[in-house]
């Protein structure tokens, strides 16, 4: 078989567009034995006339030729030949062998290469690590140039091969060295003579490999002889290398993609294969065992879990080695283990595990989590394994530092997003102020942030509130109480049935008179006062009671099973109530939220959401809160438009959505008016914005207590279901927002019979006057409110 052909078989074909057509020839070798042998005086005199003897003048060695199936013919012929490069001696300790130049190929390989080559398996192909057709022919094109021209720009990048070992389940890494001085080549009629301007260019451009393929065409030299490769186990350096290289990547330790390669690079490094790796943080604080990113990285100790106590997975004495001591927990063989540590049976019990490592990872004082390296085979983990553990622990201690950085910083930004956000609209003015704090603080004279305040804002406000949840919320705590009491009476009666004994009659009068006094209403008190009365007198009789067993016991578990298991009350009425809160809250929320959106792209403003029986809103709007940008009070008419719609919008989306409540409960809307520009000023203690000045505080005390006026010389409240009240002080107000209701009743979103109203005055503040008009559920719809937002946001 031919090089050519041989090529093919092993799928390399394209290689035999390389710049040189190669012949095997022994020449160099042959001449260098003859030499021997025509020198008595030689050491290797005899060694050569053997050699020269085997090898005649009429061996194939002597010739020139590309079938490779000769190598294999004369074997030993060959070994003989390669003796002085392949000593006896050596053969078990180097990897090495002979080799087609620029050709994956071995032959002559050492007794330690034949090991390899067998572990890897019969259809392994040896290949250079990142080595493509094109860069195989610029290295033999500058090998070319250094031999022919004298020209030292030879490719100088590392080569290496990677082996698999599967008999151990890992991949062994080689750095591959080639000697070529057993080669010659020659021109042939295909070969081009190269200039100095060819030459120039090819060392100018060498990356071109269209250049190189032009200037030496493929094929076009005659390469004779035979290459000698040498290769250099490097698989821990690598292995060692691959790690921190990756360990640096952000996020290793929360992608499961980055910690199945370090799992790879740890087995490649301890050259073990059966060896599975885990990380684990750990809290000190609450002491507990954590997985990484919130669980992405499977914890060894933790299994399937995302946390746990330490007390729950080690014994006292190998926390104290572990924490204290910060040593490292070596069981070479977990089966003779006695350790008593609950992780160790787990793993033993669910996956087969005989033999542990766990490497705490220390921080200067503290030790932050730890390696974990478990194994099936005995004994394949031990205290030589743990010692070579030291020079990657520093590796992962960094990573796992950064990772918790990482995390507690994604956490924050979640945080600040959803609970204490500096609104987008103000960031650029916190910026400012942090820029002058640290400049301050590298000049030497460190000052405090100066005050934010943004003068001249228009406030705009409103409030959706849910109708009668302090009444609805009493009337769930009333029903679940009855409920619980009657209950209570069911074990008392099965009591007094078995064992008439005169201390359940007066429990069971006791507690009929709650439930007497508590079908009619419930007072400030009474829950307090009846859990107080079950857990001191009913519950200590209910613990007798079980004792007895039989019936008594059975009433007992009767009774318990109504309970929440958590609470310890029935849970019933008020988890309803709570639900249906919470379902209204998360509806309004999402769609204020929403279609904020719509008005931010509109024109920048501040934004803030409380959550109550409802929500309530603040926004903010003028000069002063913009960076680059001119403020025009056609803005603040747009926004005034936008928070009538969305009343409409999340009026109608509760009224849809009511008949899937669990508890029927209904929202009032109300708008709150205000012309008179205002300053805001962000409290640095309660980290949130406030009105400033005494003159703006009067607006803070008509919203804090608008949502209970009444309309004056009625008992009327003011916010009704359906309806949309609008409070203002002054008459231009009422003259703009008459002008959007108009419209809105123009094109079915609202009702006619808009009601002209006054309010009674209410502490603090008087004058009040108010608009209310009926919502039109009949024609209005949710797409149609998201149309009209968004033809809003097209005109502006």
């Amino acid at each position: 078989m031919t090089t050519d052909d041989k090529l093919k078989e092993l799928g390399f074909g394209k290689l035999l567009e390389l710049p040189f057509s190669i012949r095997i020839s022994f020449k160099k070798v042959i001449e260098y034995w003859e030499g021997k042998a025509s020198n008595p005086a030689s050491p290797d005199h005899e060694k050569a006339r053997k050699i020269l003897a085997v090898i005649g003048p009429e061996h194939v060695f002597r010739t020139k030729f590309s079938d490779l199936s000769i190598l294999e013919e004369y074997r030993e012929d060959l070994s003989l030949l390669m003796s002085h490069v392949f000593p006896e001696a050596l053969t078990e300790n180097e990897i090495k062998a002979i080799s087609v130049p620029f050709v994956p190929m071995f032959f002559n390989p050492t007794k330690r290469l034949q090991k390899i080559m067998h572990k890897a398996g019969a259809d392994h192909k040896f290949m250079l690590r990142d080595f493509d057709l094109n860069e195989v022919y610029k290295v033999a094109g500058s090998y070319f140039l250094e031999m022919g021209y004298g020209i030292k720009q030879r490719y100088k990048k590392p080569t290496f091969i990677d082996i698999p070992d599967l008999e151990r389940g890992l991949t062994r890494h080689y750095r591959a060295f080639f000697n070529g001085e057993f080669s010659t080549f020659s021109l042939t009629d295909k070969s081009l003579e190269l200039t100095d301007e060819d030459i120039r260019q090819l060392v100018e451009h060498f990356d071109d490999v269209e250049l190189w393929k032009e200037k030496i065409p493929p094929r076009s030299i005659l390469l004779e002889g035979f290459a000698i490769i040498t290769l250099f186990d490097v698989t821990t350096d690598q292995a060692l290398s691959e790690l921190k290289d990756q360990l640096l990547q952000k996020d290793v330790l929360h992608a499961p993609e980055s910690v199945g390669k370090l799992g790879m690079y740890v087995k490649n490094y301890l050259e073990l294969g059966d060896v599975r790796l885990g990380v684990a943080s750990y809290d000190r604080e609450t002491q507990k065992i954590r997985s990484l990113g919130g669980g992405d990285l499977t914890s060894r100790i933790l299994q399937n879990k995302k946390e746990a106590k330490s007390s729950e997975c080690f014994s006292d004495s190998t926390f104290i080695d572990l924490f204290k001591k910060k040593g490292k927990l070596v069981i070479p063989n977990v089966e003779e283990a006695e350790l008593g540590d609950q992780f160790v049976t787990t793993l033993l019990e669910n996956e087969g595990v005989q033999s542990v490592i766990l490497a705490p990872l220390v921080y200067g004082e503290d030790v932050l989590g730890f390696l974990e390296l478990t194994s099936k085979r005995k004994n394949e983990l031990n205290q030589i394994t743990a010692e070579r553990l030291d020079a990657i622990l520093p590796l992962f201690t960094v990573a796992v530092d950064r990772a918790l950085v990482e995390y507690e910083t994604a956490l924050e930004a979640i945080v600040q997003e959803k609970f204490t956000s500096i609104h987008s609209s103000v960031s650029w003015k916190f910026f400012e102020a942090a820029g002058k704090v640290l400049q301050s603080k590298r000049n030497g004279h460190l000052i405090e942030p100066e005050e934010i305040v943004f003068p001249d804002v228009v406030p705009i406000y409103g409030q959706f509130d849910i109708r009668g949840s302090s009444h609805a919320r009493n009337k769930a705590i009333q029903a679940d109480l009855l409920l619980q009491l009657r209950f209570a009476a069911e074990v008392v009666q099965t009591a007094i049935r078995i064992e008439n004994l005169p201390v359940y009659q007066v429990l069971m009068h006791q507690i009929n008179g709650f439930i007497s006094a508590l079908k009619d209403e419930i007072n400030a008190g009474d829950e307090v006062k009846i859990l107080d009365f079950l857990g001191k007198e009913v519950y200590p009789v209910f613990s007798h009671l079980e004792k007895l067993g039989g019936e008594f016991q059975q009433a007992v578990t009767n009774y318990n099973k109504e309970l929440d298991p958590a609470l310890r009350v029935v849970y019933r009425e008020r988890k309803a109530y709570e639900e249906t809160v919470m379902m209204i809250n998360e509806l309004i929320s999402d769609y204020v939220e929403t279609h904020q959106e719509f008005a931010q792209r509109m024109f920048p403003h501040y934004f803030e959401k409380y959550k109550t029986d409802g929500l309530e809103y603040n926004i903010y709007i003028g000069a002063s809160l913009l960076q680059n940008r001119e403020y025009h009070p056609v803005y603040l008419q747009n926004l005034r438009i936008w928070q009538l719609l969305i009343s409409c919008g999340v009026e109608r989306l509760i009224h849809e959505k009511r008949h899937g409540f669990p508890v029927d409960l209904k929202i009032t809307s109300m708008i709150l008016a205000h012309n008179n520009p205002l300053s805001i000023k962000f409290r640095m203690d309660e980290k949130q914005f406030d009105v400033d000045g005494a003159y703006n505080i009067r607006y803070e005390i008509i919203k804090k207590r608008i949502d209970k006026a009444f309309i004056k010389g009625t008992a009327e409240r003011l916010t009704q279901p359906g309806k949309i009240s609008i409070v203002y002080t002054q008459q231009e107000e009422a003259e703009e927002y008459h002008k959007y209701i108009d419209y809105l009743q123009a094109i079915g979103y609202l009702s006619h019979g808009v009601e002209e109203l006054e309010l009674e005055d209410l502490q603090g503040t008087s004058g009040l006057k108010a608009i209310r008009v009926p919502l039109n559920f009949e024609q209005a719809d949710e797409h149609s409110i998201d149309e009209l937002l968004q033809s809003v946001l097209v005109a502006e």
